[in-house]
């Protein structure tokens, strides 16, 4: 009884615990390398390959980087009142409902690239506020915000993507 109480006490502490090849079968991943890809982080949901379309996407992506080729830019433009907590709250509970837009890749892990999925992702959210500037002026500042983040592009190692 005396071990038995130690063991749950052990498992109950922030150390114990971690994944093991068996939480996330497809990685196919033994003990040691999945310690090496997630280490002691306690916020990593699921481990998989990529699929047969997304290691084409991936491989274009890494070989072209300033192409821009898999970036599609979105942006609306709203009018009136805005509660822009509500907006971002609704982003957040989109990217909480799906696995794959918490997702980044991971190209060192032996002949393969894998995908992370990570828990508890913050969605990245910007607010600015243009309504002080000329129309005209608004739709070059518009403009330039959106050139300025295509030429940024987005890290694939770190998500949310």
């Amino acid at each position: 009884v005396v071990r038995l109480r130690e063991l749950i006490e052990h498992c109950l502490t922030e150390e114990a615990g971690g994944l093991t090849p068996s939480d996330v079968p497809l990685a196919g991943l033994d003990q040691v390398a999945l310690d090496r890809l997630v280490g002691g982080d306690r916020d990593i949901e699921d481990v998989y390959p990529l699929s047969p379309l997304q290691q084409g996407m991936l491989f274009h992506a890494l070989a072209e980087p300033d192409s821009g080729m898999y970036v599609e830019q979105i942006h609306w433009r709203l009018e009136g009142d805005l509660d822009r907590h509500a907006l971002r709250s609704a982003w957040q509970g989109v990217l909480d409902a799906h696995p794959v837009l918490r997702t980044s890749f991971v190209c060192d892990q032996g002949d393969r690239p894998l995908q992370v999925v990570r828990r508890g992702q913050d969605v990245p959210f910007e607010f600015h506020d243009v309504s002080g500037l000329p129309e005209s002026e608004q739709e070059i500042w518009l403009r330039d915000l959106l050139d300025a983040d295509r030429v940024r592009g987005f890290d694939l190692s770190a998500p949310p993507l």
